[in-house]
């Protein structure tokens, strides 16, 4: 009798393993709570480093535009611009005085400054309906066959709104224009010689470039003459090109309607189809 009770009992045994679920469980929540932990770990360092990209980034912007500032303000006080071609700092000349540490005790300055009193273009930007005059004075006296004027926009798909043709009505409300890219009126007028306001009035051409999906990419010069020209434009930029020019001084007073035009290039050509060397603006 006792060995049948013994049998049946262990016949009837079950082991309990709600300990090993238990222990399961909680291996997988701690992988769980590890994984998220790390997660947020990794989204905190990359938040942290770039934080740290934008107040490098950020510094380095305003050390560069002091450089500039620095650089503007002495070619002011000199009343006319010299070349610096080295990035080492000058020992005479406009330039020697300048300090390039901008905040010793957070190392911060700017590197090299270099200058070009002879660019091979003109850059503007944020031109807008207030004006900008450009001074197209060669460097070497030279005359200028004709001149490059190159204008972009701020927009991600400038083209998209823009006309194929130059209609009537092409000047319209500013609430009904629908290009990315302002129409740029430019005021051209042959300054060489000796000038009279009456030779100044005859001598300036005065022209509306109206962007437009199909249109032209070069003009003649016309003294005393008002006209609007549909440009040819692309996603990139507009050009026209103004030729039939003869003399080494021409101003220029540069506006955009509608929409300004974020970037602003100036850049002339000799009768060899090369770029012209240009004297600074002495007016920055």
């Amino acid at each position: 009798m006792n060995t049948l009770h013994i049998a049946k009992k262990r016949s009837t045994y079950r082991p309990d393993q709600r300990g090993m679920v238990s222990i399961m469980v909680t291996m997988i929540l701690m992988i769980v709570l590890s994984l998220i932990v790390l997660g947020f770990a990794q989204i905190s360092r990359r938040n942290q480093r770039e934080t740290l990209d934008r107040q490098l980034s950020t510094q380095a912007f305003y050390a560069a535009e002091s450089g500039i500032n620095d650089a503007v303000n002495a070619i002011k006080t000199a009343g006319s611009a010299q070349a610096k071609t080295s990035c080492a700092p000058a020992i005479s000349g406009i330039y020697q005085s300048l300090n390039t540490t901008l905040d010793s005790s957070h190392n911060v300055s700017y590197s090299c400054l270099l200058v070009n009193p002879t660019p091979p273009n003109l850059q503007y930007d944020n031109v807008d309906d207030t004006g900008t005059i450009v001074p197209i004075i060669t460097a070497d006296g030279s005359n200028i066959s004709n001149i490059d004027i190159v204008w972009q926009s701020s927009a991600a798909n400038p083209l998209t709104g823009c006309s194929s043709s130059l209609a009537l009505g092409t000047f319209k409300p500013s609430g009904g224009w629908a290009c990315g890219y302002g129409i740029l009126r430019f005021d051209l007028v042959q300054a060489s010689g000796s000038q009279t306001a009456n030779l100044y009035q005859q001598n300036t051409m005065t022209t509306f470039a109206v962007p437009l999906t199909n249109g032209t990419n070069q003009i003649n010069f016309g003294a005393n003459s008002n006209a609007s020209v549909g440009v040819k434009c692309t996603n990139n930029n507009c050009t026209l090109r103004v030729a039939g020019l003869n003399s080494n001084l021409y101003y220029m007073r540069v506006s955009t309607l509608y929409s300004k035009a974020s970037v602003l290039t100036i850049t002339p050509h000799n009768a060899a189809g090369s770029t012209v060397q240009l004297l600074m603006p002495r007016r920055l």
